[in-house]
């Protein structure tokens, strides 16, 4: 069976990034090449396809506008290193293309690299492939089999360990209750880690919290679960609770895409 390899490029060239800013490094082209070689003698896959975030999520963005915004606020507090660093990020990210005879370019405008390797992946056009994802980000075991993403840092495959047993539906619960900060997306007001680890391990999907809050609210409950099921038995924290499902929540087909983005998906099968 033929392998398919599909790479969080922007997670690969943002770490490669800090390595500039302290030294180590004096490019980032030439680190991200030689990981992708390492990659591919340890994978051996037929084809790569290198998945890139040319903007932020359309999607997301129309649900709220905050999304991701706090990334854009934080880099006018950067350096002229960090900004250096930035604008190398830009262009070798806008210049993966240019790569085109050696892999498969997979941006879309418009839509995240988690989207799109989550789409690929479930795509039955490409179910006589084998595919494996390579990520640090813990986002796509919501979608995907712990044993087809590859942590490209860590050097092995993902397991449930990495989101505390959970399985892939209890962690999209999980996001739902926290938010993303990364992302700019906050979830429940008032549910940190520690408290939604409690709800998703009591309750396990989120119709079954919802179904129960109120009456549990009534309940001897540690004072943080239960001012987290005050909040959700309100209209507000219900509000918080639906908006971070579906900013949390990544794509399995090409449901969510415009014309535009789906014809620069097809272009990638």
């Amino acid at each position: 069976m033929k392998k398919i390899l599909i790479i969080d490029s922007a997670n690969l060239i943002h770490n490669f990034k800090y390595s500039y800013i302290n030294g180590a490094v004096d490019n980032l082209v030439e680190p991200f090449l030689l990981e992708i070689q390492k990659l591919v003698y340890r994978l051996n896959p037929d084809i790569i396809i290198l998945g890139n975030d040319e903007t932020r999520s359309r999607y997301r963005q129309e649900l709220t506008e905050g999304y991701k915004s706090g990334r854009i606020k934080q880099q006018k507090k950067f350096t002229n290193k960090q900004i250096e660093a930035e604008n190398l990020v830009r262009s070798l990210k806008s210049n993966l293309k240019l790569f085109k005879g050696l892999f498969v370019y997979g941006g879309v405008l418009g839509v995240e690299y988690d989207d799109i390797a989550s789409i690929l992946y479930h795509d039955e056009r490409l179910k006589d492939y084998s595919k494996i994802i390579v990520s640090q980000d813990k986002d796509l075991l919501t979608t995907i089999k712990f044993e087809d993403i590859f942590d490209w840092k860590l050097e092995r495959f993902k397991n449930q360990e990495d989101i505390k047993g959970f399985t892939r539906d209890e962690w999209l619960f999980m996001q739902s209750l926290t938010g993303d900060p990364t992302d700019s997306f906050g979830g429940v007001k008032g549910i940190g880690s520690v408290t939604a680890e409690k709800l998703v391990r009591r309750y396990r999907n989120i119709n079954n919290l919802l179904q129960n809050a109120y009456e549990d609210s009534f309940e001897g409950n540690d004072r943080f679960v239960k001012k987290a099921l005050e909040r959700l038995c309100s209209s507000e924290g219900i509000n918080e609770l639906k908006l971070g499902y579906h900013l949390a929540k990544i794509f399995r087909d090409t449901s969510n895409l415009n014309e535009a983005e789906l014809k620069r998906y097809e272009e990638i099968v």
